[in-house]
């Protein structure tokens, strides 16, 4: 083997070293967004709008909908009428757009991962969500609730985020987000996430060091001095 087939060898196993590390970063930013974000629903009332049940299939939103099965507290609230909308579309234009949904929606409902609320047996043609939408959030954050509403809809977004202020409530409370632009940032979400748990892995350590000292160090020992100087009085 000459010295060119040695030099040929070398660089496709650098490259193919180089590919499955990315591949391997990769996996790691796309485990730790999903873990981050599912983080933020616990405890929270959630929504997500009929947009994002039907979206386009990709690995992110169908893996967005399957790890909802890894988290014991958190479910999906969805509204009758957003059931009754998605499944008008069905006979439409968005047909398997819908399909899609109801996939999603059945594995949930199996899952026990979604609560329909007030199903009902006849279907409503003209049914619409985004004003129940609406009208749930704002009671839920009047009864001290936190919640997080999943939307691809500026225009909803904005007019929750106008009848919130009209309310006088409070924001921090609500998380509205943009699954696709979340998943967008994913690198700079992690990033943020790994140098705040920097931040409190320091912090953790300062504290332990300060305990160390109050039961082991010289603060000990003047305590000792002192109450040694109060008793020979």
């Amino acid at each position: 083997m000459n010295i060119m087939q040695i030099y040929g060898l070398a660089k496709r196993a650098y490259n193919i070293k180089k590919e499955n590390d990315q591949k391997k970063s990769e996996n790691n930013y796309e485990n730790e967004f999903f873990y981050i974000l599912f983080k933020k629903l616990e405890n929270k009332k959630v929504y997500i709008d009929s947009n994002i049940f039907m979206a386009e299939s990709n690995e992110a939103i169908e893996r967005f909908f399957y790890d909802f099965r890894k988290y014991d507290d958190i479910q999906i609230i969805m509204p009758s009428e957003q059931y009754q909308e998605i499944y008008n579309k069905k006979n439409k234009e968005d047909l398997k757009a819908a399909r899609d949904a109801f996939n999603r929606i059945e594995q949930l409902v199996d899952l026990k991962k979604i609560n329909i609320i007030n199903l009902k047996e006849d279907m409503v043609t003209n049914a619409y969500a985004d004003p129940i939408f609406i009208k749930m959030i704002i009671d839920d954050l009047k009864e001290g609730h936190e919640v997080c509403f999943f939307t691809e809809d500026k225009d909803l977004k904005i007019r929750l985020k106008v009848k919130i202020k009209e309310e006088s409530l409070n924001e921090d409370n609500l998380l509205i987000h943009s699954f696709k632009t979340l998943y967008n940032n994913k690198y700079s979400i992690v990033d943020e996430e790994r140098k705040k748990e920097i931040e409190r892995k320091k912090e953790r350590e300062r504290i332990d060091k300060m305990l160390d000292i109050i039961e082991n160090g010289t603060f000990k020992s003047r305590m000792a001095q002192k109450v040694a100087d109060f008793i020979t009085r």
